[in-house]
Protein backbone atom coordinates (compact mmCIF):
# COMPACT_ATOMS: atom_id res chain seq x y z
CA UNK A 1 0.00 0.00 0.00
CA UNK A 2 1.34 3.34 -0.90
CA UNK A 3 1.69 6.13 1.41
CA UNK A 4 -1.27 7.95 2.71
CA UNK A 5 -1.25 11.66 1.79
CA UNK A 6 -4.04 12.59 4.67
CA UNK A 7 -4.15 11.37 8.75
CA UNK A 8 -6.91 11.73 11.21
CA UNK A 9 -6.91 10.59 14.83
CA UNK A 10 -9.53 10.34 17.27
CA UNK A 11 -9.39 12.84 20.28
CA UNK A 12 -10.39 12.11 23.46
CA UNK A 13 -14.20 13.23 23.05
CA UNK A 14 -14.14 10.96 20.33
CA UNK A 15 -14.62 13.60 17.37
CA UNK A 16 -12.17 12.92 14.75
CA UNK A 17 -9.16 15.39 13.61
CA UNK A 18 -8.49 15.21 10.06
CA UNK A 19 -5.55 16.27 8.05
CA UNK A 20 -4.80 16.71 4.43
CA UNK A 21 -2.52 18.91 2.39
CA UNK A 22 -2.58 21.74 4.98
CA UNK A 23 -5.86 21.69 6.19
CA UNK A 24 -7.79 20.61 9.23
CA UNK A 25 -11.51 19.46 10.12
CA UNK A 26 -12.86 18.14 12.91
CA UNK A 27 -15.55 15.57 12.41
CA UNK A 28 -18.30 14.49 14.68
CA UNK A 29 -17.97 11.27 17.52
CA UNK A 30 -19.14 8.50 14.63
CA UNK A 31 -22.73 7.30 16.28
CA UNK A 32 -21.88 3.09 15.17
CA UNK A 33 -19.57 1.15 17.60
CA UNK A 34 -15.71 -0.51 16.33
CA UNK A 35 -12.59 1.09 16.31
CA UNK A 36 -13.23 1.17 12.63
CA UNK A 37 -15.90 3.56 12.45
CA UNK A 38 -13.40 6.63 12.54
CA UNK A 39 -10.92 5.36 10.03
CA UNK A 40 -14.35 5.00 7.40
CA UNK A 41 -15.53 8.54 9.03
CA UNK A 42 -12.27 9.89 7.67
CA UNK A 43 -12.38 8.64 4.08
CA UNK A 44 -15.82 9.81 3.70
CA UNK A 45 -15.37 13.12 4.87
CA UNK A 46 -12.04 12.56 1.95
CA UNK A 47 -14.48 11.56 -0.72
CA UNK A 48 -16.77 14.53 0.14
CA UNK A 49 -14.25 17.04 0.23
CA UNK A 50 -12.86 16.00 -3.20
CA UNK A 51 -15.95 15.51 -4.82
CA UNK A 52 -16.18 19.45 -4.51
CA UNK A 53 -20.39 18.83 -3.41
CA UNK A 54 -19.69 21.09 -0.08
CA UNK A 55 -19.23 24.63 -0.79
CA UNK A 56 -17.37 24.88 3.35
CA UNK A 57 -16.35 21.22 4.05
CA UNK A 58 -15.76 22.70 7.98
CA UNK A 59 -19.49 24.23 7.98
CA UNK A 60 -20.89 20.51 6.51
CA UNK A 61 -19.11 18.36 8.89
CA UNK A 62 -20.16 21.04 11.98
CA UNK A 63 -23.73 20.24 10.34
CA UNK A 64 -23.25 16.35 10.46
CA UNK A 65 -22.96 17.02 14.39
CA UNK A 66 -26.26 19.03 14.81
CA UNK A 67 -28.41 16.42 12.29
Amino acid sequence: MGKRDWQHHQLADGRIHLEQGGQSWHLPAPSLIGPHQADNAALAALALVHSQLLADPAAGFAGVAQA
